[in-house]
């Protein structure tokens, strides 16, 4: 495993251990905070993590590293069940930005899928720009622009898993939301693709848009097998307003 995983796994840790000296990770003037939730600094993040539940548990089930990236699909427990990504940069060996989306657990789906379960291996590591290009491409074709029609070029619809809560294994379901969503005037719709990270079969994509009228962050987590998605995982959570978001910065 990477030293950049490996710093991560640490600073996400303490999260659940407390231990302050995992703020070590992170830049000391050049650390930027995204999470709304959080103070801007290192500070901000040392009084984040003492405000924290006693009983946290966190659960890193996936680590990936795109350069100076690495970003993680992490389960949080404490009073209630939350589904995280978290990404972070790296410069000069430390952390130097944060982004997190973050979404309540939801009962399984009707595959009997949760939020979180899954694959875990990465493997095609030569693939990595070719899967990023075509998760790109499927979100703008898709997620962007409503083309139900397009899906088929997309997934592999025998062998495909489905881990968003209101979906099914079946492509059928992914097609007959984006055309409602068409005929409902796009009450769901993803405008700007920020962000697209990938290492070998993996890959996430950040993306910005509005669900029934709200500006909303999309992040999408895809396993790739034979040039086709097999695995699709996926939160969104409503973006903070600038008034009131804790630190000057943006989402994104």
């Amino acid at each position: 495993m990477t030293t950049q995983k490996q710093k991560v796994i640490h600073f996400l840790k303490s999260f659940e251990t407390k231990e302050l000296t995992a703020l070590e990770m992170l830049h000391p003037s050049k650390f930027v905070q995204h999470n709304a939730d959080i103070e801007s600094g290192v500070e901000g993040m040392a009084k984040f993590i003492r405000a924290l539940d006693a009983e946290t548990n966190i659960d890193i089930k996936r680590i990936f590293e795109d350069g100076d990236y690495v970003f993680a699909h992490v389960e949080s427990k404490a009073v209630k069940c939350v589904i995280s990504f978290h990404v972070f940069k790296f410069s000069e060996e430390k952390i130097v930005e944060h982004w997190a989306n973050v979404q309540e657990n939801q009962p399984l789906n009707l595959s009997g899928r949760s939020m979180i379960d899954g694959e875990t291996t990465i493997h095609d590591q030569e693939k990595t720009m070719q899967n990023k290009q075509l998760a790109e491409q499927l979100v703008k074709d898709v997620f962007c622009e409503g083309r139900a029609d397009k899906l088929s070029s997309y997934f592999d619809g025998e062998s495909y898993i489905q881990h968003n809560p209101w979906l099914s294994d079946d492509v059928f379901s992914i097609r007959k939301v984006i055309t409602d969503w068409v005929k409902t005037d796009q009450t769901m719709k993803y405008e700007i693709i920020h962000k697209v990270l990938g290492e070998g079969n993996f890959v996430l994509l950040m993306s910005e848009g509005h669900f029934f009228n709200k500006q909303t962050s999309f992040y999408d987590l895809f396993r790739f097998e034979r040039g086709k998605i097999a695995e699709h995982w996926d939160n969104f959570e409503s973006i903070t307003p600038q008034s009131e978001r804790k630190n000057n910065h943006s989402k994104f």
